[in-house]
């Protein structure tokens, strides 16, 4: 079971993302978005303003019952999420939101600058189950990780992208000699199988 956290955004953030550090643990952040890549598959994280922390406490403080409950701390959340971004609140609160993402195929050529040029085949379904486990599939409308990995499983490149189709290729240009590329390579959705989310990349047919 994926242990959700709130992080604090703004003055305390980068202490908080120091702590984590120092646990072991690498976290990165697009400064557009609320939702740090962090380095462990069990855990997903939101950032979270801390006027949004505060105004909640001091709404709810010495509240008579009934007391007050996630739900209504969902509620601050929702405010403080870009539009962007909302579709999130209900994917991982409010709904069982299941992906079935695959790596299709990922291959690489050696650029005369030394980069390597990375083309990423991937490929994105996401489905909606209700209480009874019956799964239907909704459109795709979703920022995921894109990530491409060298030795010792180093990060090359990591972006949230902007996917709206089932089918996408990207074309993406990295320091160094790439061996695994793929599609939320951290398994932060439910994914049906998170094991082909990642594959290797081969050498490009053209290059010698």
């Amino acid at each position: 079971m994926r242990i959700r956290l709130g992080l604090p955004k703004g003055s305390l953030q980068q202490a908080t993302f120091h702590l984590f550090r120092k646990a072991g643990f690498t976290l990165s952040v697009n400064e557009r978005s609320y939702f740090p890549d962090i380095d462990d598959p069990e855990i997903a994280c939101l950032l979270i303003r801390a006027q949004e922390m505060a105004r909640y406490v001091q709404d709810v403080r010495f509240q008579q019952p009934p007391y007050t409950n996630s739900l209504e701390f969902l509620d601050y959340i929702r405010e403080a999420v870009p539009p962007h971004l909302e579709y999130l609140i209900e994917d991982m609160f409010e709904t069982i939101t299941l992906y079935a993402n695959k790596a299709e195929s990922a291959t690489y050529t050696r650029r005369d600058d030394g980069t390597y040029l990375i083309t990423l085949q991937v490929e994105v379904r996401k489905l909606r189950a209700d209480g009874q486990g019956v799964e239907t599939e909704i459109e795709v409308d979703d920022w995921l990780d894109i990530g491409v990995f060298g030795e010792d499983d180093k990060v090359l490149f990591l972006e949230k992208r902007h996917i709206t189709k089932p089918s996408v290729t990207f074309e993406l240009v990295v320091p160094e000699r790439p061996l695994r590329a793929g599609i939320d390579p951290y398994n932060k959705m439910i994914d049906r199988d998170a094991d082909d989310n990642v594959s290797e990349v081969a050498k490009a047919a053209k290059e010698s």
